[in-house]
């Protein structure tokens, strides 16, 4: 039930201000909105999204890559899952956060969240220069505030269409909210 939730509040949060709010790009501009990309996720040491559990307070990781994905074709990315397309590697690094919505006395620090994706291109064609890598950290507010994973995900994909984007002007920076 709490898993429904938080996937319908994700779908919510991504449908709205997040992506939809700004300017984005015309569909022929930047990489992956003529031909389609590949998305590939490293999560660090072999591991997958499943080996990370279900976090009490920032939810499950096995959520970040449907959301991102949803986020970039919502932008008007065009995904696959295979093909000879450029590919877009997402790296996650994840971190023990603070469970407690107010630091105080006796922090709990056992919830673990995303720390933080570098995103890095491969292009397929040695004639298409692949974009320059982006980094995005999951730091919002004062001291140990981080975003929940659908939360992340959103801000991931928004730096994504913000940092490939051809021409930038009139878009807003992606900005994290907690």
């Amino acid at each position: 039930m709490r898993v429904r939730l938080a996937l319908a509040l994700a779908a919510l949060f991504l449908s709205s201000s997040t992506l939809r709010g700004q300017d984005t790009p015309p569909a022929s501009a930047g990489p992956c909105r003529e031909a389609p990309c590949k998305l590939a996720l490293d999560w660090g040491s072999g591991n997958t999204s499943a080996n990370f559990p279900v976090d009490r307070r920032y939810g499950t990781p096995n959520d970040f890559e449907p959301l991102v994905l949803a986020g970039l074709r919502d932008a008007g990315f065009k995904m696959a899952t295979s093909g000879d397309g450029m590919q877009m590697t997402l790296r996650i690094a994840m971190k023990n956060a603070m469970c407690d919505a107010m630091p105080g006395t006796n922090t709990d620090m056992s919830c673990r969240t995303i720390d933080e994706v570098q995103v890095q291109w491969v292009s397929a064609a040695s004639d298409v220069k692949p974009p320059p890598s982006v980094r995005v950290t999951n730091r919002c507010g004062a001291g140990d505030q981080r975003m929940n994973i659908a939360q992340m995900a959103a801000y991931t994909a928004a730096s994504i269409v913000y940092q490939t984007a051809a021409d930038r002007k009139g878009l807003k920076r992606p900005s994290a909210k907690c």
